[in-house]
């Protein structure tokens, strides 16, 4: 399986963020549906606030339960 270039460069950047400490959670809420979600990002203070770097959803429940990793699909060649 190859990795694409982006998600190998976000990986990086999510381990710099956990080495140096600047990983976070934010909690947000659908607008639709008022259901919490939580989000990992890396975080960085500046003067003029806190930008956050999203990269994934920690997910409540069993991802396996929704999506089949690609090799176990049916026709799969990978």
């Amino acid at each position: 399986m190859t990795i694409p270039d982006h998600v190998s460069r976000n990986f990086a950047t999510l381990g710099r963020a956990a080495q140096s400490g600047n990983l976070g959670m934010i909690e947000c809420a659908d607008p639709a549906t008022g259901e919490i979600h939580f989000l990992l990002c890396a975080v960085a203070a500046t003067g003029s606030g806190i930008p956050r770097i999203v990269f994934a959803e920690l997910l409540g429940s069993n991802p396996f339960d929704r999506l089949l990793p690609v090799v176990d699909m049916p026709g799969s060649r990978r």
